[in-house]
Order: structure tokens, then C-alpha cells, then sequence
């Protein structure tokens, strides 16, 4: 290190420990041997500056404009030197600034946006987006990425058309009964009839006429049966099997009169004529006292319709998403026992495509609540005491409907249910009350339990 730096690295040190006075009694005579030393100017500018003396301290650093206008550090002292300049940063960092050096950008300070502006603008904001939501909710259609695919399902219905529908059933069935404990007794006692199963198997082919559509879209149809076939496997004796070419001895004659339907476009069956005359001509071949004999005269308009409107699909009456879903709620008659209260919950799924049509798809799950209807002793072979009570374990179904929506009609609907109940039964009130003939033993009270499953296809021909 020459004499020239060593002097000055010492006048530096001297101001560092705050000992400015000498430290500018050194850098004077720094520069009167050497008064074109930059950094000695500008340090002494500095000792001028932190001594009070800006007059001085300015002086030094025009003289360093001089002799070096790109000083890194130079405007930034200068501007301190002033009266209404905000204190210095600290000198003599120890920077050496060679003459003619690139100075470096300097920042300057903003003042910060009060905090309540930041908050003005934020609740401006959650305003503006609370009210694209509630629109964007309220009109999913004027935005073109919510918009869902929606899909109808109407019946198109051609006057002089004939169809041809085939339905296809199938059941199986289990019941248990044994006796039920006496009052205050311990347990039941041991008897009861074996465990009885069995299964059915039947099929119908139907003709469906168009006679007249209205202008709404209305059917007006003639539903005749054309063939049909029924077998039923249970525990001798009960083993029967009937079709419409090979009779049996108490099986129903189905090819009979036709039915006359009217269906909406929908599928809401609106009106039924001839199922009275058509329960009666069934009940000339069923044993006196055993369904469906003198049902007819029983079932009402509105019965009639719940019969039938599952063959059509009860579709959904306005446009649905392809990934929507809806609730319906019916009831449907059960001839001679009660009725069924089912609650289901309807979605559109995948299309598909069956035999080269391509079907819009209905899936649906459904439970259901059967009620009994009390007929009392000596209301054919299974009469029904008011106190009878169900305890149902189990009661639902599920289905998949699919629908040309290209030719307007039903390709196929097929529906699955499961029951599975309990209860107890008094024999002695099933068989009219009272107390049993001299020498016979008092009927006992039975305990049931029962599970069926049904399932059912009906296809378009």
C-alpha cells in the first residue's frame, strides 16, 4: 500500500470511530499534497456533513462532480446537504470509487397506500364477486362454460302404428314361520311349518294400436294381449304352469278383451278403459273367493292409471341435465292386499346404444312402503286381520329405462326389487276367531319372516 492510501485508510478509520474532527485535520493535508484525490474529497465532505458544516461538506462534493460525475454515491450526498434532506446513510463504508465508474441506480421511496384502501378494494371486490355468483347461479345460460346439456324425453306418438312390447317377469321367495312365545312365556316353543321357497317365471307379448293423437301430443291406444306363458315352482302342491296355448285347470284366460289407454307425450297414462270388464272375464276362470274376482268393480280410475303407467315410463315432464336428478313420489294398488307407496330418485345417465339406436338412459333408485289394506276372515284364501302389523328390513328397488329420443318411443325398462319383512300372524283371527270346535287344540300365533325379489323387463319388439 503506497503513502497515499495508507494515509487515507487511516483518515477513514478515524471517522468510522465517530472521531471526525481528526479525521478532517488528516484529509486536509491529504489534499493539499494530492487535491485531485476523489475519495478524500468525498470523505471529507462527509466529516463536513456530520460536523454541521454543509456549506463545506458541499463544496467537497461539487468538487468530486468535477473531477468524478459518475460517483456511485454522489447525488445521493449531494441532496443530503440540504436543509430539508432526511438524514444521511452512513458513511465510509470503505467502497473505493475508481474515477469514471458507471454509477448505480439509485431507488427512491414511496409511500405506502394506507391499510383502508387495501380494504376498500377488497370489499369492492367481494361485492363484484358475490354478484357474479348470484347472477351466474341465477342465469347459468349467459355463461357458456356453466352451461349443461339438456335432454327431453317425449313420446312421439303416430296414428295407425302398431308396436309390439314383450314383458318379462321373474320372482323368487323364501318364508320361514314358527310359533311365536306365549304371553309371559320364556321362549317360543319349538314347531312351525319347514321352510318353504319358490320361484315364477312369465312372459306376455302385447299389441299396442294407435288410434288418434291429439293436437297436445295425446295417445289414445289399444292394448290387446297376444300370447303369454307362467310357470310357478313351490313345495308341492303348489306347481302350476299356464299359456295362452296350453290352458290349466283354475289358471285366467289373459288373450281376452283389449284395453282402450290414453298416454301423454310424457308417459302419464290419463284415462283406462275396459280393466273392469277385462278382472271380470279373468275372474270366470279363478275358484270362487280367490283374486282377482270382484276386483273390478273395487278399482278406481286412479288405480287403473298407477297400474299401467309404469309400462310407459312416467318420464320427467321438462328438460332435464344429463347429470341432473329428481324425486317422484306414487302409489300403486296391489289387488286384494293394499298398496305401495314408492319415493324415487331419478337421474340421466350415458347414452347407449342398443341394436344400432342410440337410447338416452334413465337410472333410478327407489324405496318403497308397502300398506295393508284389512279384508277380515272370509275374504278368500289369504284375508288380512286389521291388527296385522309389517316390520319391513328391507324394501327397494332399482332401474334403468332406455329411450330412443331420435324415434320417440321405450326401447326397454327394466326394474329390480327387493322385500324382506316380518311379522306375526294369529291364525285363529285369520280363520274367522272364536273358540276351536270340542277337541280340536287352540291355532297358535305364528312368527313370519318372508324375502321376495321381483324383476321385470319390459323391451320393444
Amino acid at each position: 500500500m503506497d503513502d497515499l492510501a495508507a494515509r487515507r485508510e487511516q483518515a477513514r478509520a478515524l471517522a468510522r470511530g465517530g472521531n471526525h474532527r481528526e479525521a478532517l485535520a488528516l484529509f486536509d493535508r491529504i489534499l493539499s499534497d494530492s487535491p485531485s484525490d476523489v475519495e478524500s474529497l468525498f470523505m471529507r465532505g462527509g466529516c463536513h456533513y456530520k460536523l454541521g458544516s454543509l456549506d463545506q461538506a458541499r463544496a467537497d462534493f461539487l468538487k468530486v462532480r468535477e473531477l468524478a460525475p459518475n460517483h456511485p454515491h454522489l447525488d445521493k450526498y449531494l441532496a443530503q446537504v440540504t436543509p430539508a434532506a432526511p438524514a444521511a446513510d452512513p458513511l465510509f463504508s470503505g467502497e473505493t470509487v475508481t474515477p469514471g465508474a458507471e454509477a448505480a441506480p439509485t431507488r427512491s421511496r414511496r409511500k405506502a397506500p394506507p391499510k383502508n384502501l387495501y380494504r376498500a378494494i377488497a370489499g369492492v371486490a367481494a361485492l363484484g364477486l358475490a354478484a357474479l355468483g348470484f347472477d351466474m347461479v341465477s342465469n347459468p345460460n349467459s355463461y357458456p362454460f356453466l352451461r349443461k346439456e339438456m335432454v327431453s324425453f317425449e313420446w312421439e306418438w303416430k296414428a295407425g302404428e302398431v308396436s309390439k312390447y314383450r314383458l318379462n317377469l321373474s320372482g323368487e321367495g323364501k318364508v320361514e314361520m314358527a310359533m311365536a312365545a306365549p304371553p309371559g312365556g320364556p321362549s317360543a316353543p319349538p314347531g312351525g311349518p319347514p321352510p318353504m321357497s319358490g320361484n315364477a317365471r312369465g312372459s306376455a307379448v302385447f299389441r299396442e294400436t294407435v288410434k288418434e293423437v291429439d293436437a297436445e301430443g295425446t295417445a289414445t291406444l289399444e292394448l290387446a294381449v297376444e300370447s303369454y306363458e307362467f310357470q310357478f315352482n313351490g313345495p308341492p302342491p303348489m306347481q302350476t304352469s299356464f299359456s295362452s296355448t296350453a290352458a290349466a285347470p283354475g289358471a285366467p284366460d289373459l288373450s281376452t278383451k283389449p284395453l282402450t289407454v290414453r298416454v301423454d307425450k310424457h308417459g302419464q297414462v290419463r284415462e283406462v278403459k275396459g280393466m273392469e270388464a277385462l278382472l271380470e272375464d279373468i275372474a270366470k276362470d279363478v275358484p270362487p273367493g280367490a283374486p282377482p274376482g270382484g276386483l273390478g268393480s273395487e278399482l278406481k280410475q286412479e288405480d287403473l292409471r298407477k297400474l299401467l303407467e309404469p309400462l310407459y315410463g312416467g318420464l320427467p315432464t321438462a328438460p332435464v341435465a344429463v347429470d341432473g336428478s329428481w324425486e317422484t313420489a306414487t302409489e300403486q294398488p296391489i289387488p286384494g292386499f293394499g298398496k305401495v307407496s314408492t319415493r324415487t330418485t331419478s337421474g340421466v345417465g350415458p347414452s347407449e346404444n342398443v341394436g344400432g339406436v342410440d337410447c338416452l338412459q334413465i337410472v333410478s333408485s327407489s324405496e318403497h312402503q308397502l300398506t295393508l289394506a284389512p279384508s277380515g276372515p272370509g275374504a278368500g284364501p289369504m284375508p288380512i286381520p286389521k291388527d296385522l302389523k309389517l316390520n319391513v328390513e328391507k324394501s327397494q328397488g332399482t332401474g334403468k329405462l332406455l329411450f330412443s329420443k331420435d324415434q320417440g318411443h321405450l326401447v326397454s325398462n327394466t326394474q329390480d326389487y327387493d322385500l324382506s319383512f316380518s311379522t306375526e300372524l294369529d291364525m285363529a283371527a285369520m280363520m274367522g276367531g272364536g273358540a276351536p270346535p270340542p277337541g280340536m287344540p287352540a291355532l297358535p300365533k305364528m312368527n313370519l319372516k318372508a324375502a321376495l325379489r321381483i324383476q321385470s323387463k319390459l323391451e320393444r319388439l
